[in-house]
C-alpha cells in the first residue's frame, strides 16, 4: 500500500500533527468501520454482563479489549452513566508505526447504526503541546484496541460521540503526565468519559502472570508512574494508557477503584499461557 506522508506547514495551529492519507475504502468513504466484534460474542456479553457496583460520578476507566473478557466490559459499562456527552478512547498502538498519538476525525459505522467523531474535542487535542500526534485513518480502522470498545458506547451511552486515541510507547512520563493534565482541563465541565482500554498480563503461565498483576496492583494503588513507565508486555500492553489513566485520576482527586482483576485462564478454564485483565474506575 503507498501512503503520502504530509506535514503540515510550520505555520499551522498545529505543528506536531503530521497527516497520513491512503486512498482505502474506509477512506475514499469518509467514515471507518468496527471489524473485530462478532455480533454473538457482542449480544452474548451483554446478557452475561458481570455485576459491579453502580456510580453516578465516574470521570474515567480501564477496560479490556480482548473480547475473551467482553462480560467484563459489558459489566462496567452497566456500572456507570449514560449521559456522556463525548467518551475519549485511549488505547494501545499495535501496529509500530511512527507518532505518540494516532487519531482519526472519521465517524463509524458498525452493526447497531453509526457513531460521530467529536470533531471539535479533537481538534482541541491536537493543539496540546509536548506531544507528536499523527492522523491515520487506516491505524485506527486496523487495530482492535479502541474499535472493539466502540459498539459498547453506542449501546449503552447511544448519545455520545467519541474520539478514539491510539497511544504508542514513545512517550515519557513526564510528557503523559502534561498529556494528561491537558486532556483533564479540556474536558472540565463537559460531560466526558476518558475510557482506557488496556489488557494486562501477555504471554506467561498463570501463577506468572498472577505475580506481574500483584506487582501492577501496587503500583497502581500507590500512583507509581515510574514502576509503570518501566512495564514491558509481562505487566500490561500501554504504560502510557495507565499513566494517563492515574494522573486523570489524581487531578480529579479521586483514586482508582479496582472492580475485578481476572484473566483468560480463569474464564476459559484452560491453564494455558493467559491475559489478564483488570477493571478500574475513578470518580470524582
Amino acid at each position: 500500500m503507498l501512503l503520502c506522508i504530509c506535514a503540515l506547514l510550520s505555520s499551522c495551529k498545529t505543528p506536531n500533527l503530521t497527516t497520513v492519507t491512503s486512498a482505502t475504502a474506509a477512506t475514499l468513504q469518509k467514515e471507518l468501520s468496527v471489524q473485530y466484534v462478532p455480533s454473538d460474542v457482542f449480544q452474548k456479553s451483554l446478557m452475561n454482563a458481570k455485576h459491579y457496583p453502580k456510580t453516578k460520578n465516574t470521570i474515567s476507566g480501564v477496560v479490556p479489549h480482548h473480547l475473551v473478557a467482553a462480560d467484563l466490559i459489558a459489566g462496567f459499562f452497566e456500572s456507570i452513566p449514560r449521559d456522556y456527552e463525548t467518551v475519549i478512547i485511549l488505547a494501545p498502538d499495535h501496529s509500530g508505526g511512527t507518532g505518540q498519538v494516532i487519531a482519526s476525525g472519521l465517524d463509524w459505522s458498525l452493526a447497531g447504526g453509526e457513531i460521530s467523531c467529536d470533531r471539535e474535542m479533537l481538534a482541541d487535542i491536537l493543539k496540546i503541546k509536548g506531544i507528536s500526534f499523527v492522523k491515520d485513518d487506516d491505524r485506527l480502522q486496523n487495530d482492535h484496541s479502541a474499535s472493539n470498545l466502540i459498539p459498547y458506547v453506542k449501546q449503552y451511552i447511544p448519545n455520545a460521540k467519541i474520539v478514539p486515541l491510539l497511544l504508542t510507547n514513545r512517550t515519557g512520563p513526564d510528557a503523559l503526565l502534561g498529556f494528561a493534565r491537558s486532556l483533564y482541563e479540556l474536558a472540565a465541565g463537559k460531560k466526558c468519559l476518558f475510557l482506557f482500554s488496556l489488557d494486562f498480563s501477555h504471554y506467561l503461565l498463570p501463577t506468572e502472570a498472577e505475580k506481574r498483576d500483584k506487582i501492577t496492583r501496587s503500583a497502581i494503588e500507590g500512583l507509581d508512574y515510574g514502576a509503570i513507565s518501566r512495564m514491558n508486555s509481562e505487566y500490561l500492553d500501554c504504560p502510557p494508557g495507565l499513566i494517563v489513566f492515574l494522573r486523570i485520576t489524581e487531578l480529579a482527586k479521586g483514586k482508582p477503584e479496582i472492580l475485578d482483576n481476572s484473566s483468560a485462564t480463569e474464564i476459559l478454564k484452560r491453564e494455558d499461557k493467559t491475559t489478564t485483565y483488570f477493571i478500574l474506575r475513578s470518580t470524582r
